[in-house]
């Protein structure tokens, strides 16, 4: 299925434990967008139980800052995870924008 939030677009699917970002373009980084798509995943994720996962990164640059500056972790060659319980304990954090 395809999303739109903002100058975010992209590609997502749900599996029964996971909600997960296929595919993901930011086409203004910067203008806090990507932390509104990641809100609403992860309001999705706590509504349904579910982890997030974004699948098959093709720039490094972005993976690492997915890991040091939101909280993922790996999960198998190239995919991140950000688990459930992880989620509950974000939601009680927000994200400040323009990161």
């Amino acid at each position: 299925m395809e999303f739109k939030i903002g100058t975010v677009t992209g590609l997502w699917a749900v599996d029964e434990d996971h909600y997960k970002i296929l595919c993901i373009i930011n086409h203004d980084p910067g203008n806090g967008h990507l932390t509104d798509v990641l809100q609403w995943f992860y309001n999705s994720c706590l509504r349904d139980k579910k982890s997030l996962v974004v699948e098959e990164f093709m720039n490094t640059s972005f993976k690492e800052h997915m890991m040091e500056k939101r909280g993922f972790r790996r999960m198998g060659e190239s995919d991140l995870i950000k688990p459930y319980e992880s989620i509950q304990k974000f939601n009680a954090q927000p994200e400040t924008r323009n990161s």
